[in-house]
Protein backbone atom coordinates (compact mmCIF):
# COMPACT_ATOMS: atom_id res chain seq x y z
CA UNK A 1 0.00 0.00 0.00
CA UNK A 2 1.15 3.57 -0.60
CA UNK A 3 2.66 5.62 1.30
CA UNK A 4 0.12 8.91 2.57
CA UNK A 5 1.72 12.11 3.61
CA UNK A 6 -0.29 15.00 6.14
CA UNK A 7 0.94 18.32 6.43
CA UNK A 8 -0.77 19.67 9.24
CA UNK A 9 -2.32 17.15 11.94
CA UNK A 10 -3.94 19.60 13.92
CA UNK A 11 -8.10 18.37 14.47
CA UNK A 12 -9.13 17.42 11.19
CA UNK A 13 -5.48 16.71 9.91
CA UNK A 14 -4.78 14.16 13.16
CA UNK A 15 -9.05 12.92 12.42
CA UNK A 16 -8.08 11.93 8.92
CA UNK A 17 -4.48 10.30 9.92
CA UNK A 18 -6.50 8.41 12.31
CA UNK A 19 -8.78 7.25 9.87
CA UNK A 20 -6.00 6.26 7.49
CA UNK A 21 -4.00 4.16 10.18
CA UNK A 22 -7.35 2.36 10.73
CA UNK A 23 -7.54 1.48 7.45
CA UNK A 24 -4.21 0.11 7.67
CA UNK A 25 -2.60 2.99 5.40
CA UNK A 26 1.30 3.79 5.95
CA UNK A 27 0.93 7.56 6.91
CA UNK A 28 3.95 10.22 7.76
CA UNK A 29 2.84 13.37 9.31
CA UNK A 30 4.44 17.35 9.63
CA UNK A 31 3.32 19.33 11.77
CA UNK A 32 5.14 22.73 13.22
CA UNK A 33 2.91 21.17 16.90
CA UNK A 34 5.53 18.81 17.99
CA UNK A 35 2.51 17.03 20.19
CA UNK A 36 0.37 16.82 17.29
CA UNK A 37 3.04 14.50 15.44
CA UNK A 38 3.97 12.55 18.65
CA UNK A 39 -0.49 11.71 18.52
CA UNK A 40 0.61 10.81 15.02
CA UNK A 41 3.55 8.85 15.95
CA UNK A 42 1.08 6.83 18.89
CA UNK A 43 -1.02 5.81 15.91
CA UNK A 44 1.86 4.18 14.60
CA UNK A 45 2.44 6.80 12.32
CA UNK A 46 5.72 8.07 10.83
CA UNK A 47 7.38 11.63 12.12
CA UNK A 48 8.54 13.74 9.33
CA UNK A 49 10.94 17.06 10.55
CA UNK A 50 9.35 18.80 7.16
CA UNK A 51 6.80 19.13 4.65
CA UNK A 52 9.56 18.72 2.07
CA UNK A 53 10.36 15.27 3.64
CA UNK A 54 6.67 14.20 3.81
CA UNK A 55 6.69 14.75 0.08
CA UNK A 56 9.57 13.23 -0.51
CA UNK A 57 8.44 9.98 1.38
CA UNK A 58 4.65 9.77 -0.04
CA UNK A 59 2.81 8.99 -3.10
CA UNK A 60 0.07 11.51 -1.91
CA UNK A 61 0.13 14.46 0.49
CA UNK A 62 -3.08 16.54 2.30
CA UNK A 63 -2.73 19.64 3.33
CA UNK A 64 -4.38 20.62 5.99
CA UNK A 65 -3.65 23.96 7.20
CA UNK A 66 -5.19 27.08 8.73
CA UNK A 67 -4.84 29.80 6.73
CA UNK A 68 -3.76 30.50 2.82
CA UNK A 69 -0.75 31.77 3.53
CA UNK A 70 0.40 28.21 5.27
CA UNK A 71 -1.14 26.45 2.48
CA UNK A 72 1.01 28.25 -0.39
CA UNK A 73 3.94 28.19 1.45
CA UNK A 74 3.86 24.59 1.81
CA UNK A 75 2.80 23.81 -1.19
CA UNK A 76 4.79 26.28 -3.72
CA UNK A 77 7.53 27.32 -0.95
CA UNK A 78 11.12 26.58 -1.89
CA UNK A 79 11.10 23.78 -0.22
CA UNK A 80 7.07 22.78 -0.48
CA UNK A 81 5.61 19.85 -1.86
CA UNK A 82 5.32 21.05 -5.42
CA UNK A 83 9.05 21.37 -5.33
CA UNK A 84 9.88 18.04 -3.39
CA UNK A 85 7.42 15.62 -4.63
CA UNK A 86 8.35 12.69 -7.28
CA UNK A 87 7.07 13.11 -10.78
CA UNK A 88 3.57 12.14 -10.73
CA UNK A 89 2.73 12.40 -6.56
CA UNK A 90 -0.55 13.56 -5.89
CA UNK A 91 -0.89 16.80 -3.53
CA UNK A 92 -4.61 16.39 -1.77
CA UNK A 93 -5.56 19.74 -0.52
CA UNK A 94 -8.08 19.79 1.98
CA UNK A 95 -7.71 23.62 3.68
CA UNK A 96 -10.80 25.85 3.37
CA UNK A 97 -8.72 28.25 1.10
CA UNK A 98 -9.92 30.85 -2.08
CA UNK A 99 -11.37 29.36 -5.18
CA UNK A 100 -8.02 31.64 -7.31
CA UNK A 101 -5.77 30.40 -5.19
CA UNK A 102 -6.64 26.54 -5.73
CA UNK A 103 -6.52 27.23 -9.11
CA UNK A 104 -3.38 28.70 -9.28
CA UNK A 105 -2.06 25.89 -6.85
CA UNK A 106 -3.55 23.61 -9.52
CA UNK A 107 -1.68 25.44 -12.51
CA UNK A 108 1.63 25.63 -10.58
CA UNK A 109 1.23 21.81 -9.13
CA UNK A 110 0.39 20.83 -12.54
CA UNK A 111 3.32 22.06 -14.24
CA UNK A 112 5.83 20.82 -12.41
CA UNK A 113 4.20 17.07 -13.13
CA UNK A 114 2.13 16.76 -10.29
CA UNK A 115 -1.38 15.79 -9.59
CA UNK A 116 -3.54 18.33 -7.45
CA UNK A 117 -6.59 17.34 -5.64
CA UNK A 118 -9.27 19.93 -4.30
CA UNK A 119 -10.82 18.45 -1.59
CA UNK A 120 -12.86 19.99 0.51
CA UNK A 121 -14.59 18.58 3.28
CA UNK A 122 -18.31 18.89 4.48
CA UNK A 123 -18.14 18.46 8.09
CA UNK A 124 -16.14 18.61 11.30
CA UNK A 125 -12.85 16.44 12.91
CA UNK A 126 -15.18 14.89 15.04
CA UNK A 127 -17.50 13.73 11.95
CA UNK A 128 -14.23 12.43 10.40
CA UNK A 129 -12.70 10.56 12.91
CA UNK A 130 -16.75 8.47 13.02
CA UNK A 131 -16.12 8.22 9.27
CA UNK A 132 -19.33 9.84 8.60
CA UNK A 133 -17.46 13.38 6.93
CA UNK A 134 -18.01 13.75 3.26
CA UNK A 135 -15.42 14.58 0.69
CA UNK A 136 -15.43 16.43 -2.87
CA UNK A 137 -12.88 15.95 -5.22
CA UNK A 138 -11.90 17.98 -8.37
CA UNK A 139 -8.64 16.46 -9.87
CA UNK A 140 -6.20 18.31 -11.95
CA UNK A 141 -3.24 16.35 -13.51
CA UNK A 142 -0.57 17.12 -15.97
CA UNK A 143 -1.60 15.04 -18.82
CA UNK A 144 -4.86 16.80 -18.98
CA UNK A 145 -3.33 20.16 -20.14
CA UNK A 146 -3.85 21.17 -23.49
CA UNK A 147 -0.55 19.92 -25.40
CA UNK A 148 0.16 23.44 -27.88
CA UNK A 149 1.16 25.45 -25.22
CA UNK A 150 3.12 25.38 -21.93
CA UNK A 151 1.08 28.18 -20.74
CA UNK A 152 -2.21 26.66 -20.88
CA UNK A 153 -3.76 26.24 -17.68
CA UNK A 154 -4.84 22.51 -15.80
CA UNK A 155 -8.22 21.46 -16.93
CA UNK A 156 -10.10 19.02 -14.67
CA UNK A 157 -9.93 15.60 -15.35
CA UNK A 158 -12.94 14.22 -16.37
CA UNK A 159 -17.06 13.99 -15.16
CA UNK A 160 -15.89 11.15 -12.71
CA UNK A 161 -13.80 13.82 -11.02
CA UNK A 162 -16.89 15.62 -9.96
CA UNK A 163 -17.53 16.10 -6.13
CA UNK A 164 -18.42 12.39 -4.52
CA UNK A 165 -20.23 14.54 -1.95
CA UNK A 166 -20.40 18.05 -2.42
CA UNK A 167 -21.62 20.47 1.08
CA UNK A 168 -24.74 22.38 1.04
CA UNK A 169 -22.96 25.86 0.12
CA UNK A 170 -21.12 24.50 -2.84
CA UNK A 171 -24.40 22.89 -3.75
CA UNK A 172 -23.65 23.35 -7.39
CA UNK A 173 -21.35 21.26 -9.79
CA UNK A 174 -17.90 22.80 -11.09
CA UNK A 175 -18.70 23.43 -15.28
CA UNK A 176 -18.15 19.92 -16.96
CA UNK A 177 -14.72 20.23 -18.65
CA UNK A 178 -14.61 20.39 -22.35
Amino acid sequence: MATVGIVGLGLLGGAVASRLRAGGHDVVGYDIAADKVTALVALGGRAAPSAQAVAESAAAVCVVLPSLTSVEDVVLGPRGLAASGAAGATIIQMSTISPALTERLAREVTAKGLAFLDCPRESSSSAATRASSGVGARCWRPSCRAPSSSAAPARRWSSSSWPISWSRSTARRPPRPS
